[in-house]
């Protein structure tokens, strides 16, 4: 089984946003916020 990928990214509504459409297609996300960053766990769908 191969090891989710985890991100960690500033918020940025553009960035995040372009990042979370292009997962989406292959990868599940899942995204914990906090204050200033996001955590986000890409695993294989």
């Amino acid at each position: 089984m191969r090891k989710p990928l985890v991100l960690v990214v500033d918020d940025d509504d553009f960035v995040t946003g372009t990042l979370e459409i292009l997962l989406r297609e292959s990868y599940e996300v899942v995204k914990a916020q906090s204050s200033r960053r996001s955590l986000w766990r890409v695993q294989a769908g």
